[in-house]
């Protein structure tokens, strides 16, 4: 079994691949989150996990003096390049729990797709902290919501045969569950005055290719080793190829829980 800091590695391998085919986030979740208030111009903000930058290209459009960290080498080289002239904008190689910042410092923290890699005995008491009074915790994440598509229902049977230490995808816990989760350790911390839920929700269409290229980042995915995935898209592509006309459509639910400090 593979650690969370050996996940994290395992990011640097497929960075270039990530960033070509992993999905963004949708403007109009972000545009929910200035328009509450919550994306103000000049504020002091940490992105935790930043990967290769698909949520930061949407918050350098708010104005924010922004700090983009990740453990990973290689994503950080990736975004590093696509930020370079665009000003306010800095990068450093650390996780969250082991990032230095001046208590009280900032107006916004956000992780996108990022927070579960952070150690939860750590990482609510170190937002409350280096949060300034009335600063936020914005954590985001694209789901897959459920009932799920017949195509996720026809894997679920691929996944069983090849991979049957993960169980029934379909009973584990949701990722939604995740998301709720999040919000409910916001709410026992006592340190947020109040917790705002954003959501959108939209759809992805993917080729045959672009969908295994895909699951080929996923983290879960990796820990598989290269045979065993392999096996395993070779599967799913012939699922996709002869039942699904060559293509996957895809749902995601974005969804952002921003909490206030008190």
């Amino acid at each position: 079994m593979i650690d969370r800091v050996g996940r994290r590695v395992m990011f640097d391998q497929v960075a270039d691949e990530y960033d070509a085919v992993r999905p963004g986030y949708p403007t109009e979740l972000f545009e929910m989150l200035a328009q509450a208030g919550h994306l103000q111009n000049g504020g002091e903000t940490l992105e935790i996990g930043c990967g290769t930058g698909q949520a930061t290209e949407l918050l350098v459009q708010y104005g924010l003096n922004l700090t983009c960290i990740d453990p990973s080498e290689n994503m950080l080289r990736i975004a590093r390049k696509k930020f370079a002239e665009v000003k306010g904008v800095h990068f450093a190689q650390s996780t969250f729990e082991n990032y230095t910042l001046r208590n009280k410092s900032l107006d916004l923290i956000v992780a996108a797709t990022s927070w579960h890699w952070v150690d939860p005995t750590i990482g609510y008491t170190k937002a409350v902290r280096e949060l300034k009074s009335e600063g936020r915790l914005s954590i985001i994440a694209n789901l897959h919501p459920t009932p799920v598509a017949p195509f996720y229902e026809r894997i679920q049977a691929v996944y069983e045969e090849l991979v049957p230490e993960w169980g029934n995808l379909q009973t584990n816990k949701s990722t939604e569950d995740v998301m709720r989760q999040c919000k409910e350790e916001m709410e026992v911390t006592g340190d947020f005055t109040s917790i705002e839920k954003f959501e959108y929700r939209w759809k992805e269409i993917y080729s045959e290719e672009q969908y295994l290229r895909l699951i080929g980042t996923y983290s879960d995915h990796r820990t598989l080793g290269e045979e065993r995935l392999t096996g395993l898209q070779e599967a799913i592509g012939k699922v996709i190829e002869n039942e699904f006309d060559g293509r996957v459509e895809r749902d995601y639910l974005s969804i952002a829980y921003v909490g206030r400090k008190g």
